[in-house]
């Protein structure tokens, strides 16, 4: 009798000492700063990409929080310059998108960039933005962001894929499988 308590007790232990530890980091999950990757996204802007409405240029972004708790929002600056507005307009473009794992190079990506709003930052010249170059910006930028690389991981970093992430008091918290 004494010595199933003790197994009880024990077990007991183990159960209520696994269920007040919170979800912290275990292996390979990672808690990667956001000013850090944000500064990462930052060395590697601007960025120019040319379409036939127009050249597009990238001069900033952030990765934010979502109330989707399986995405992220992604708000990105930008100054298009085309025939029709020569000295360029600034536009803001918000995308909702997710996280992809390259196990060869280590390397985190954005995925799948929805856009979600567009706005411009001069009322004036925002007539000379036709619809076809409204989508053709959202699919350009787009593009864009998912060549950029967040991060990559050190070389002693093994993973194979990512099971879900969140962003978190500051920092992009990123479960690996």
């Amino acid at each position: 009798m004494k010595r199933s308590w003790i197994v009880f007790s024990a077990v007991l232990i183990l159960l209520l000492g696994g269920c007040a530890t919170s979800p912290g980091l275990r292996g390979n999950d990672q808690a990667l700063p956001l000013d850090q990757v944000d500064l990462n996204l930052q060395k590697q802007l601007p960025v120019t990409r040319k379409a036939s409405f127009g050249s597009v240029k990238i001069v900033g972004m952030l990765l934010q929080s979502s109330l989707d708790k399986k995405s992220m929002e992604i708000p990105v600056k930008f100054v298009l310059t085309s025939y029709e507005i020569p000295e360029g307009i600034e536009g803001l473009i918000v995308y909702r998108g997710g996280l992809r794992y390259v196990p060869e190079t280590r390397t985190l990506y954005l995925s799948d960039p929805e856009p979600l709003r567009l706005t411009f930052g001069n009322p004036s010249l925002e007539e000379y933005v036709s619809a076809s170059a409204r989508k053709g910006i959202a699919a350009l930028v787009g593009s864009a962001l998912q060549s950029l690389p967040l991060q990559t991981m050190p070389e002693s970093f093994r993973a194979h894929t990512i099971e879900k992430f969140a962003i978190e008091k500051e920092k992009l918290l990123i479960d690996f499988k």
